[in-house]
């Protein structure tokens, strides 16, 4: 492995690290929201599965894991159309929107909170 390969090598684990703590931050900038859920990062090794006497240069790439189905503490908002679900699941909700002259309509696809 060349200079140009260990350097390619550092800057993907620095780039995958850097990626992480944005994702470290968002959670502790959200930590108070009620029904956030945090992400979580997850890294591969991008090692080439080659002959030992073959060397290149392999790296690190970070994903997200979005779904975390870690229940938070329910709270009394003492708003009587609040709602709050026990167990894995989540709300289907739809996107509502309005066109110039003031119709509404409701998107056909569902999001799910």
């Amino acid at each position: 492995m060349g200079i140009l390969g260990a350097m390619q090598t550092a800057v993907s684990g620095m780039q995958a690290q850097a990626y992480a703590l944005d994702n470290i931050s968002g959670n502790i900038a959200n930590s108070q929201t009620i029904g956030f859920k945090r992400i979580d990062t997850s890294f591969l090794d991008l090692a080439p599965d080659l002959a030992l006497s073959t060397r290149l240069t392999g790296g690190v790439s970070a994903i997200s894991q979005t779904t975390n189905a870690v229940a938070g503490a329910f709270r009394m908002t003492g708003v009587p159309t609040n709602v709050a679900i026990s167990g894995d699941g989540f709300f289907a909700v739809s996107k509502k929107s309005s066109d110039a002259t003031g119709a509404v309509t409701v998107s056909l696809s569902s999001f799910f909170t």
